[in-house]
């Protein structure tokens, strides 16, 4: 009977790391943040890169989010449950949107982002 060596098994594993979604884009994350620490001017060329994927994301969660509602509520079934898990959903989403507001708010007075920051009307256009 075969068993895979420990060598074998490391290597599966590192091989299926790379291959999962979220570890290539934390990878993407610091290879530009590097680069944009290393070489500015260079990055700064990337830039619609970016915003092409920050618009593609803020354009596919609207949707997402409904489908996702709908489909919840259609596999629910019996109106009770519908009714108890709607209620328990709105009291989450209250719950979590007050926290994360106060974290906001706390963290923005705390660490001041912003400060020292004096755009003009030119350094604005550069963009």
């Amino acid at each position: 009977m075969n068993t895979p060596s420990v060598l074998s098994v490391a290597r599966a594993k590192s091989f299926s790391l790379l291959r999962q979604q979220y570890f290539q884009v934390l990878v993407a994350i610091l290879l530009g943040g590097g680069l944009g620490y290393v070489e500015p001017k260079f990055a700064v060329r990337f830039k619609p890169i970016g915003d092409t994927f920050i618009s593609l994301i803020r354009m596919l969660t609207g949707p997402l989010v409904f489908c996702m509602v709908v489909c919840g509520i259609a596999g629910m079934g019996d109106v009770k449950k519908l009714g108890r898990v709607g209620a328990k959903t709105l009291l989450y989403f209250e719950l979590v949107s007050t926290l994360s507001l106060v974290v906001g708010l706390v963290g923005g007075h705390l660490l001041r982002p912003g400060i020292g920051y004096r755009p003009t009307s030119a350094s604005l256009l550069d963009r």
